[in-house]
């Protein structure tokens, strides 16, 4: 278990620097903070030494994930990850070129959501090894319970859409 949380920190670091690199990539300027954020996070992270293959290095890791693409969605596992990519094992058709979602985090808690592009495909049996690289801005989502969601909302928030539909019938 100690081993899984670790390589959610992990996950939570390189979503963090694909973050901010990929606003800076689509010319969204970042404060003077962020980009000393991001100098430490890439200091931390390590770029690969093989910089014709790869901007980051790639961290080992066996870390459940989803994956969405034009095939459908199945179940996946991250082989290894970093700011710039992932490998993963799945038993979804993917072909080199398409789009796809890898979500990877605790269930019911925080998932992290890259947008990649498959850049190689090995068939092994019903299964896949897919080499991805992050195409756009990956994207943090919370997940909570309705009832805290509804104590977190301002009560004014909560009760005018109901004040409206009472009001109209």
């Amino acid at each position: 278990m100690a081993a899984l949380t670790t390589q959610y920190h992990f996950v939570r670091l390189f979503y963090e620097v694909a973050f901010l690199d990929g606003r800076r990539r689509v010319g969204m300027a970042l404060t003077a903070d962020e980009e000393d954020r991001l100098s430490v996070l890439i200091s931390i992270v390590g770029r690969d030494p093989d910089r014709m293959r790869r901007r980051f290095r790639r961290k080992p890791m066996l870390m459940p994930a989803i994956v969405k693409g034009p095939g459908g969605v199945a179940r996946a596992t991250v082989v290894n990850m970093s700011p710039g990519g992932m490998l993963m094992v799945t038993g979804l058709d993917v072909e080199v070129g398409e789009l796809v979602l890898v979500k990877v985090g605790r269930p019911g808690s925080v998932q992290h959501s890259f947008p990649c592009k498959a850049v190689r495909v090995e068939e092994h049996d019903s299964e896949s090894l897919v080499a991805l690289t992050v195409t756009g801005i990956p994207l943090e989502v919370r997940y909570s319970s309705f009832q805290t969601r509804e104590l977190e909302m301002p009560r004014e928030r909560v009760t005018q859409p109901l004040d409206r539909i009472r009001n109209t019938g």
